[in-house]
């Protein structure tokens, strides 16, 4: 999906995306970087579980999964990262990671 990563390197904002199997599908340079990531590449095919941070935020994402189309908002501890948790409403395309500036 060469088109999918084209995309969304265009979106400054960072951005994750994750596949129906909760894999990274697509990932651009800010999202990579907030996640921890030296580049997109290594993070590509990941399970959200293999990523320290988004591990961290387990509960956040299993509650976006049961809650398609509805945002689910997460923070650190020191309120300097926040990350929004999107499921497809349509069980189409997965979840949407959103680095919230």
């Amino acid at each position: 999906m060469k088109w999918l990563q084209t995309a969304v390197n265009y979106v400054s904002q960072g951005l994750v995306l994750l596949d129906q199997r909760q894999r990274v599908a697509a990932a651009n340079r800010p999202g990579a970087q907030c996640l921890g990531a030296d580049d997109v590449q290594s993070l590509m095919g990941k399970s959200w579980h293999e990523i320290p941070l988004l591990g961290a935020c387990g509960k956040e994402l299993e509650k976006s999964l049961a809650s398609p189309g509805v945002p689910v908002q997460w923070s650190n501890e020191a309120d300097d990262l926040r990350l929004s948790f999107e499921t497809d409403k349509d069980g189409l395309a997965g979840m949407w990671v959103i680095v919230q500036e």
